[in-house]
């Protein structure tokens, strides 16, 4: 009875170490990466590549628990939305870079360039990023709070608002949300004092 027991014993620790063995690892998100520039969050994707002119897009759609996520570091730029469409080439020096982006549905923008200073967080229903331009189009129920090293700038209720962002201070253009011909768009800039951040 005892050689039973132990031998049972053995056999399900045995049974216990093999399955154990054989159980996947978790395995890391996936992943699209060009150059710096990468891509997560996504579930589906199309892709095309352009051999003459060097250029390869991509459409992503997002995943059950995030949305498609592109973070272009050089650029200064994180865009999450619900779905994507990039555009990938390169620049004079022959360096991989992120061209253009539209993001639609849900869409949120970070950018923090860290000189000269300037970082924007934004929500828009929908984002074109173009970086020949350095311009970024936020289009849809529109918020954003910027800042520079001389202003705090705060924009709400926007149909539309285009920044600049090459240039060394902010520079943003808002078209209103109107209601029965009345603007509802909210836009305040307030100058920082001299010395602080």
């Amino acid at each position: 009875m005892m050689q039973r027991w132990m031998i049972g014993t053995i056999g399900l620790t045995l049974l216990a170490w093999l399955l154990s063995a054989q159980t996947p690892t978790p395995t890391q998100p996936r992943q699209i990466q060009f150059g710096r520039v990468r891509i997560t969050g996504y579930e589906r994707y199309t892709a095309e590549s352009q051999p003459k002119s060097r250029t390869y897009r991509l459409e992503l759609f997002r995943s059950r628990q995030q949305p498609v996520r592109i973070e272009a570091p050089d650029q200064y730029l994180v865009i999450e939305a619900n779905h994507l469409q990039a555009q990938f080439g390169y620049n004079e020096r022959n360096e991989p870079l992120l061209q253009q982006a539209i993001a639609d549905q849900s869409v949120t923008v970070r950018y923090a360039r860290p000189k000269p200073f300037s970082t924007l967080n934004a929500r828009a229903r929908k984002a074109t990023y173009n970086a020949e331009q350095s311009t970024l189009v936020l289009e849809g129920n529109v918020f954003v709070e910027a800042e520079d090293e001389f202003y705090h700038t705060l924009a709400r209720n926007h149909e539309r608002v285009t920044v600049y962002l090459g240039e060394e201070t902010q520079r943003i253009e808002a078209r209103s949300i109107e209601r029965d011909g009345i603007p509802q768009g909210e836009l305040v800039i307030t100058p920082k004092k001299a010395g602080s951040d």
